[in-house]
């Protein structure tokens, strides 16, 4: 993440470059979420199929981490800084950026969504939806959304440009709370088409939320740079980094203490009505609530390609 303010100074251009990242995003989304779980069928189950999948994809991730790092190693950089930082000021640093701090804010709670609708698929699937084999049908929605990513990455961008990014950024997050309310609508009679025809709409919001979310990064690190004429996106990308991670470790976590609380049970045969009433508000409300809280940081982000050029640039 810290790559891009290296290679390119434009700030619609840095739009431009991030499309390639959220085709391949949704690639990876793809083959890691949608597919795995067929995969881990496909080896026959239980904890030998997960085992066969898990040696499958770590062998994948090892080959295409590679080619990022061997692609990418004639890229332009900069300099290395010999000052050392420790985390409370890694932390200081970023914080006294207005427009870091606002998107941290922002991309933070709104991963807290992401890794939620992620984590919660398999679950509405097999007890909303009542499939024995979620995998298939996980796989579908995968498909819809990976097409719905990459074919609205040009009308994003094309929004992105009239509207600004911050805008752009707001109505993408308003539809991927919309998306999320439909599931309130899942039953075991929903028909295929209208099962991907949500997983398409999610798509589209995603394309929205990683092009403008991961844009902006360079612009703000940008920002650093031209008023204290220090390099310094290592700093800001390991925080942006950082958030991620919290995110994903905390945000399946709260869903299945949610699920718990409307009393699934994971070693039973069936679960009760409650339960499964609870899998499904919890796909439909959760989300909305992160993505909505996220709108309280996204006011205070107002670094716009005017303000980015008019800032004085120290060298």
């Amino acid at each position: 993440m810290a790559m891009p303010v290296e290679m390119i100074d434009d700030y619609q251009e840095r739009t431009k470059l991030f499309r390639y990242r959220v085709f391949f995003i949704a690639i990876g989304t793809l083959l890691g979420v949608g597919a795995a779980q067929r995969v881990a069928e496909l080896f026959g189950g239980g904890a030998e199929g997960y085992a066969g999948m898990g040696i499958v994809y770590g062998a994948a991730i090892c080959v295409f981490m590679a080619l990022s790092f061997f692609g990418t190693a004639g890229a332009p950089s900069t300099g290395r800084s010999a000052v050392r930082l420790s985390f409370s000021e890694q932390l200081r640093t970023g914080l006294r950026n207005a427009p870091f701090a606002a998107l941290l804010g922002t991309k933070f709670t709104q991963l807290f969504g992401l890794f939620t609708s992620n984590a919660m698929l398999v679950y509405v699937v097999a007890y909303v939806l009542g499939h024995d084999e979620p995998g298939k049908w996980m796989l579908y929605f995968t498909v819809a959304g990976a097409v719905g990513q990459v074919a609205s990455i040009p009308m994003w961008n094309a929004i992105a440009r009239r509207l600004e990014k911050q805008r752009t950024y707001g109505l993408a997050t308003v539809l991927y709370c919309g998306m999320s309310l439909t599931w309130l609508l899942a039953t075991h009679a929903e028909p295929l088409w209208f099962f991907c025809f949500r997983g398409l709409l999610k798509g589209c919001a995603a394309s929205g939320l990683l092009l403008m979310g991961q844009s902006m990064l360079p612009d703000t690190i940008e920002y650093d740079q031209r008023r204290t004429g220090l390099q310094r996106a290592g700093i800001f990308s390991g925080l942006y980094s950082l958030v991620e991670k919290v995110a994903a470790t905390f945000a399946p976590a709260i869903l299945l203490f949610t699920y718990a609380w409307f009393g699934f049970d994971s070693k039973a045969q069936t679960q009760s009505a409650a339960s499964i009433e609870g899998i499904r508000l919890a796909a439909a409300a959760l989300p909305c609530l992160y993505f909505l809280a996220s709108f309280v940081p996204l006011y205070f982000y107002r670094l716009t390609a005017r303000e980015l050029a008019s800032a004085p640039r120290i060298a």
